[in-house]
């Protein structure tokens, strides 16, 4: 009858006295019967090798123009953007308006430079000082996906902040000013 006895005498038997067992994930010692086969101290340590099927796998479904984000492969990547145009233009807005987010009045701190009609839909109007005004990143965040909405109540605020304060000529150059080095921190975005 073999395999039918109990301790020793069974064929399944691997040892009846608790053993120390190192974990395999985090080296930690503990103590358990070498029957019941833990290799990990705790569920945790489980978890963290385990390696989820999709990992390193794109995702194709959702991919370029099956996207619904996608926006006819131009986006915030634009190297348009990058351009010395863009930049000047970002600092000249920002010059103008004092470093102040014209909505809440924020002085100071990472200012962003919002164009007030998209980007992307008029790139006739991209370098225009009129369609700028500067946010701070909260009031910023507030108009993301809904542009149009805030399109006229930008214009006012503008107009408003142009009317109170003095707009010098030093400010709002003819020319495209070359001092780039200066504009580091400064975002552009839509």
């Amino acid at each position: 009858m073999k395999g039918y006895g109990s301790g020793s005498a069974n064929n399944m038997w691997k040892g009846g006295l608790k053993r120390e067992i190192s974990c395999q994930k985090c080296g930690v010692k503990f103590t358990d019967f070498p029957s019941n086969g833990k290799k990990f101290c705790s569920k945790t340590c489980a978890m963290k090798t385990r390696i989820p099927w999709n990992k390193g796998k794109p995702y194709l479904q959702l991919r370029g123009e099956k996207h619904p984000n996608w926006k006819g492969g131009k986006g915030r990547h634009d190297p348009e953007r990058k351009r010395i145009d863009a930049k000047l233009w970002s600092r000249n807005i920002l010059e103008r308006d004092k470093f102040a987010c014209l909505w809440c009045g924020e002085l100071g701190g990472n200012k962003e430079v919002h164009h007030i009609k998209k980007w992307v839909n008029n790139p006739e109007l991209r370098y225009e000082l009129s369609n700028g005004i500067t946010l701070c990143r909260k009031c910023h965040c507030k108009t993301f996906n809904q542009e149009q909405l805030f399109e006229e109540f930008f214009k006012e605020l503008l107009k408003k902040a142009v009317n109170s304060v003095e707009v010098s000529q030093e400010i709002i150059p003819s020319q495209p000013r070359m001092d780039i080095g200066i504009l580091e921190g400064v975002t552009t975005r839509d």
